[in-house]
């Protein structure tokens, strides 16, 4: 059997699959080769991990320059899965099998029933996904052992000490997605031993909240070694004293107090501040750099919650420490990720946050400089975020169903429809938003809040966090920030036509070329 595999992105979210590999390199008889467009038609069977929301395009990029159509032939075999495993129902028949959650366990069971002739049984391993099914399909968390892996050329080695999250940030899939676990000092002391570099990185949602954090980092400077892992909560830090390693990255998220308090990060902005003096202070250098997350378009979002970080920055520029700081945010659009208490949220398509940043900021947006005010906190910030277009292209994969095969085949396929997506601004947005309605993908449904009386297009899917809790939760997030209480009324912009009727009337349409 011969077995191609690929995961796309950075190198580092190689790690689920090349975990997944491991199970089953000693088999027997089995031919495993890094999957490419030139080999793919030679394989039996393709592993294809989907970790970010593009990599769905990706992926059906892949497909299509390598000749492969899962709907038309089942050789090869196309197995998929990853973090991003919360809705393949966008991906309609691009596939045929895939896991949803650790594939630690599933994987082996799935290679012995393709060995010996008995695919169908694939149906019956616990965590198995595939086009069309109705019935529940449960995300798999599997017991938990640390692992280490040291990426080519790098000298560094990641080791993975726990896995999933003891906190509830409600914007979060991971989670409500992955139980939290942890691995023995025992066996994470093990493997920093056996590391071949100086510089470990002990990864995991938040590595300082591991139980037992206190007693490696001691371990560590005994043996020589060096935490390089930047990740971490605030509140955290607020537990650790001392000489704080390399550049500090942590997650603001709410550009407010109140807007954090909402999705579970209570950091009021006097104690952020404190922290990252006090940081500063302790540091070997006396300068510290500082990254965060921060995420704009959060429900029940206001001009006054940007006047809170403007707030904030002003705070931190009349502090001693001002000059010795360097702040590098990372601004991300919101995205209503699918199984958390968010899921029902919309979004704010066509709104510049890249221009109400730097106003926040500076006092002025980068086309109208009057106004512009500079500060003692040194700004480091690269103005990427999300336009409308790639927001989109975002929301048709995370909160799409079967129609959304249709959305993704033509991006990567329909010449007309990629050039017109490629205009700048609002432009591309809107072209791509006429395409989606012609298949059914209204505004409404792609970018507007949920009903929280009908199923949602990731219902099929359950988790160790039942439906009722993420719901409980929305309601206090909307209770916090002040938004309605009362159901919206949203019929998914489809009328009373159903999906397949819809669908059915693609092929009059020459604009849409569904096939590929």
């Amino acid at each position: 059997m011969r077995i191609g595999y690929r995961t796309f992105g950075r190198t580092s979210l190689a790690y689920g699959l090349s975990l997944c590999l491991k199970q089953i390199k000693d088999r027997a008889n089995i031919d495993f080769v890094d999957l490419s467009v030139a080999n793919a038609r030679t394989c039996d069977v393709l592993l294809i991990s989907l970790f970010w929301w593009e990599h769905f395009y990706n992926f059906v990029d892949f497909l299509a320059a390598a000749g492969i159509d899962p709907r038309k032939s089942r050789k090869p075999l196309v197995i998929i899965g990853g973090f991003n495993s919360f809705n393949f129902r966008s991906l309609g028949n691009l596939f045929h099998w895939a896991c949803t959650g650790d594939g630690e366990e599933w994987l082996p069971p799935v290679i012995d029933t393709l060995a010996s002739n008995t695919e169908d049984l694939i149906a019956e391993i616990p965590g198995t996904y595939w086009p069309g099914k109705t019935s529940t399909t449960y995300w798999q968390n599997v017991r938990f052992k640390p692992h280490a892996m040291k990426e080519p050329g790098q000298t560094v080695t990641r080791i993975e000490i726990a896995r999933g999250c003891k906190y509830r940030c409600k914007f979060c899939a991971l989670t409500y997605l992955k139980e939290n676990r942890e691995g023995t000092v025992a066996e994470i002391k093990a493997l920093i031993d056996a590391a071949p570099t100086k510089r470990v990185a002990l990864f995991a949602p938040d590595r300082l909240s591991y139980s037992n954090y206190a007693e490696l980092s001691a371990y560590l400077a005994e043996v020589g070694k060096v935490d390089s892992a930047s990740d971490t909560r605030m509140d955290s830090l607020n537990r650790y004293s001392g000489n704080y390693q390399g550049t500090l990255l942590f997650g603001m998220e709410g550009v407010s107090e109140r807007l954090r308090k909402a999705v579970g990060k209570s950091m009021p902005t006097e104690r952020l501040v404190e922290n990252l003096c006090r940081i500063t202070r302790e540091s070997r250098t006396g300068r510290k750099n500082v990254r965060f997350y921060v995420i704009v378009d959060l429900p029940g979002e206001t001009e006054e919650d940007y006047a809170g970080f403007g707030e904030f920055l002003d705070k931190l520029d009349k502090q001693p420490e001002a000059k010795q700081i360097t702040l590098s945010p990372f601004v991300n659009t919101f995205l209503p990720q699918p199984l958390t208490p968010v899921q029902w949220a919309g979004i704010h398509l066509f709104e510049d946050y890249r221009a109400r940043i730097a106003k926040t900021i500076w006092g002025a947006d980068f086309k109208d400089r009057e106004g512009f005010r500079p500060r003692r906190t040194t700004i480091a910030w690269t103005p990427r975020i999300w336009g409308p277009t790639s927001r989109l292209k975002a929301n048709i994969v995370v909160r799409g169903d079967e129609r959304s095969e249709t959305a993704l085949t033509n991006l990567t396929l329909n010449k007309q429809l990629k050039s017109q997506v490629r205009r700048p601004g609002k432009a591309g947005a809107e072209a791509l938003l006429r395409f989606c309605e012609k298949i059914g993908l209204t505004e409404e449904f792609l970018c507007g809040e949920m009903p929280e009386d009908k199923p949602l297009p990731w219902d099929r899917i359950e988790t160790h966090v039942p439906k009722e809790v993420l719901f409980r939760a929305w309601k206090q997030y909307k209770r916090i920030v002040g938004m309605r209480q009362e159901p919206v009324a949203n019929n998914y912009g489809l009328g009373s036509e159903s999906s397949e009727g819809v669908l059915a009337g693609l092929l009059a349409d020459r604009s849409v070329q569904p096939q590929a």
